[in-house]
């Protein structure tokens, strides 16, 4: 589950990494967890009627939206047998992202090993996509570290617990 007492950007990680160093911030903070890029929409050219997709930009000095390197770490009890969460729009979900265009269940992220995860597409009204290709609903997917995901509008790039410590240490850094 998401615990909102973590830290909230990749920043405040880079700031706990720095303080803690790389072993005891392994420790504390080496779990699955997607990371904000920010807003994806169409534009339209009036003029020609021409259509695209706009991608908001990912530098560490920009932040277009609150959603821009948010961290969201990925937590499942560890007496559960089945380790998968539900992220959605809604309390029911157990990472709730309170966006118009996510759905009340979007996808389930099911840990299928210490640094390996599956995506699941649960019937979502605005689509979930995986590396730009669309997920059927009911399609599952296996999760590379640095993948991107879209879900609705906003799009996110998860990390796997060694990857997400690699990419903090690394944005420590800058």
């Amino acid at each position: 589950m998401y615990d909102a007492h973590m830290p909230g950007y990749l920043a405040d990680y880079a700031d706990q990494f720095r303080q803690l160093g790389r072993d005891a911030f392994s420790r504390q903070f080496r779990r699955h967890a997607l990371v904000g890029i920010g807003v994806v929409g169409e534009i339209v050219d009036g003029a020609r009627g021409d259509t695209g997709t706009l991608y908001a930009d990912h530098r560490p000095d920009i932040r277009g939206s609150v959603l821009q390197e948010r961290v969201f770490q990925l937590a499942w009890p560890s007496d559960s047998a089945v380790r998968q969460l539900v992220v959605g729009r809604t309390t029911e979900a157990d990472l709730t992202i309170p966006d118009y265009s996510i759905s009340k269940r979007h996808v389930s992220v099911k840990a299928v090993g210490p640094n390996a995860a599956q995506l699941t597409d649960l019937a979502s009204h605005n689509g979930t996509f995986l590396n730009g290709q669309r997920l059927e609903s009911g399609q599952t997917r296996p999760l590379e570290d640095g993948d991107t995901l879209t879900l609705g509008r906003l799009m996110f790039e998860y990390r796997t617990p060694d990857g997400f410590v690699k990419y903090v240490e690394l944005y420590s850094k800058l």
